[in-house]
């Protein structure tokens, strides 16, 4: 077709190849926006063969005329009920893909398509050819197109518009995760009120504000895009509701939502967004811009605009700094912010969720003197005043949060009851838990080590872990030959080191073809001998042995069944040695 500069507006003309829609996934908001300003009702997007990108939408379709127009730049008839306003829309997805193809079909009207040519206009986009010559080589004619078999002239209606060939520096983006992802975040789609029934009381407030949503079912792969969030079970159930003002007139409404659990949020669960006529603008980072401090994001939310003089960038990533009303809301978007932090850190004094988690993980592992600690600060804690939001909108959540607090403050004084009253029935209880583990770990060792520890009649700290020595020390001698009286000498000559170096006559075992390999494992064996079995050390109480006699009985149950599980190998592998 002939462009000629009667089409051109002086708009962002520079953003049909790199400018606004800088490829990613914006293009996609783009095309959504234009089908639902035509008045689709249903608009379906997909990935074909993984490199094509299609949105198909039951629009009232476009002849050549209507074509023609909405391919003009910078030049947008829409109206202010609609929602795309800067006449751009359809050239989006030129720096996304190699090419555009639109279909596009009117009741009673021939369908008809049409091409662009997106590397032509990145290739000549810095030349100083006349912009109209450029366009007009990169779009192909408008062509009348033979009906689908499934199509009628006289009834069907639709637009299409495909990306062919999604550009390789652009796949990241445009994957289904990514896509679905990012529709969740930035269409007008509905919440889901089977998954989050609460969310209701959002609708008919917002509504009620004047904020109204296309009546349109967008969706993915043929599922239906819903807007987050959607695990009711995370937060409290009041709604927090927020209105913003300049004079008599609300120029903006906001809902939040706090979580139960104390912690930061990440999308879909957590974020505050910006939306105008459902659209989101910018991410759950734009928040943060406005705000001059530390936010922990607890909450999850909306803020809608409604003032026509707030007005978001050609990007659609922020808003323009061009009103008071808007100059007013960015202060007022601040005090919610730090309404929003102090309600956090009053939730954080208050509700001890975290904590109540950790002392019960600590009486769970035994280290009840650790829950006791954890008990204390927290009881010490209830005593400190804490402070909250005045804002009244505020109330409902506050009256949630110390009934929680009160919940978890009751569940803390019974813990602490439990633990005064009963801490040597627990240890007592985990004493008998660890030596059941005791046993089964002895019932795994070597049958002549079972043997041994059975005819043991008991003395020493570590005992029965001794006889466990004992056997070792039965299995060299019987290997070797040797009677030796000290063990350093029966382990020495088995495996031929003296002072840790070599023996002259040789080792008698062989626990590995290498001579050094065979000293290192009879050193091993026999320091592990000295460190922990020799019962002479535990007898006279050595100071080497101080850190053991200072354990608990449970600790040192523990200890035993480590160093059992210790010598049950050496013992294995100590047969496994040969005769040399």
């Amino acid at each position: 077709m002939q462009f000629t500069n009667e089409i051109i507006g002086a708009r962002l003309l520079e953003t049909i190849t790199a400018g606004l829609y800088d490829g990613n996934l914006n293009c996609v908001r783009e095309y959504v926006q234009n089908s639902i300003d035509e008045g689709a009702k249903n608009v379906d997007i997909f990935l074909e063969n993984g490199n094509t990108l299609v949105i198909h939408d039951d629009g009232p379709g476009m002849d050549e005329s209507a074509l023609k127009k909405a391919l003009s730049i910078g030049i947008s008839s829409k109206e202010g009920g609609q929602i795309g306003w800067r006449g751009l829309g359809i050239w989006s997805g030129v720096s996304a893909s190699m090419r555009i193809v639109i279909l596009s079909k009117m009741k009673n009207k021939p369908k008809i398509r049409m091409e662009i040519d997106n590397d032509i206009l990145r290739n000549v986009s810095q030349s100083n050819e006349p912009i109209t010559d450029i366009l007009t080589k990169a779009t192909s004619e408008i062509e009348e197109v033979a009906l689908g078999k499934r199509e009628s002239l006289e009834d069907d209606h639709f637009t299409t518009i495909r990306l062919e060939t999604i550009l390789q520096n652009q796949r990241r983006f445009f994957s289904d995760n990514e896509i679905l992802r990012y529709l969740q975040k930035i269409v007008p789609a509905p919440f889901d009120l089977e998954k989050f029934p609460r969310l209701a009381e959002v609708n008919s407030y917002l509504t009620a504000n004047g904020v109204t949503f296309p009546n349109v079912e967008i969706r993915f792969n043929n599922e239906r895009i819903y807007r987050p969030p959607y695990n009711g079970n995370l937060y409290y159930e009041p709604i927090i509701p927020y209105a913003f003002t300049f004079g008599e007139k609300t120029i903006a409404v906001g809902w939040f939502i706090t979580t139960k659990e104390s912690k930061t949020l990440k999308w879909p669960n957590g974020g505050i967004f910006f939306k105008k006529k459902g659209m989101t603008i910018g991410d759950e980072n734009l928040i943060k811009s406005f705000y001059i401090g530390t936010y922990n994001q607890w909450q999850y939310g909306e803020i809608h605009i409604i003032s026509k003089n707030i007005r978001e960038n050609a990007g659609r990533n922020g808003f323009e700094y061009n009103s008071d009303e808007f100059k007013s809301l960015i202060e007022q978007v601040e005090e919610c912010i730090t309404q929003l932090q102090s309600a956090n850190r009053y939730q954080a004094e208050a509700v001890k969720f975290r904590k109540l988690n950790s002392v019960s993980s600590k009486i769970t592992k035994g280290d009840i003197s650790g829950a006791k600690k954890i008990v204390k600060e927290v009881k010490a804690s209830y005593a400190k005043p804490r402070s909250f939001p005045s804002n009244p909108a505020f109330i409902a959540v506050k009256t949630v949060m110390d009934s929680h607090a009160e919940e978890i403050k009751e569940e803390f004084d019974q813990i602490a009851n439990s633990i005064d009253c009963s801490e040597k029935d627990l240890q007592a209880e985990l004493i008998r838990q660890r030596r059941e583990e005791l046993n089964r770990m002895i019932d795994t060792l070597p049958k002549a080590v079972k043997e041994s520890i059975k005819r043991s009649k008991g003395k020493g700290l570590l005992n029965p872990v001794n006889t466990v020595a004992d056997a070792v020390e039965e299995l060299l001698k019987e290997k070797t030959g040797e009677n030796a009286t000290k063990f350093i000498d029966l382990v020495a000559r088995a495996y031929g080191f003296g002072n840790v170096n070599p023996r002259g006559d040789g080792p008698l075992l062989r626990f590995h073809p290498k001579d050094e390999k065979n000293r290192r494992f009879g050193v091993m064996v026999y320091t592990f001998y000295d460190l922990i079995i020799n019962s002479f050390k535990h007898e006279k109480g050595y100071e080497t042995l101080e850190w053991l006699e200072g354990t608990t009985e449970a600790e040192r149950l523990e200890i035993m069944k480590q160093i059992v599980a210790v010598m049950g190998l050496l013992y294995r592998l100590i047969d496994h040695s040969e005769r040399v």
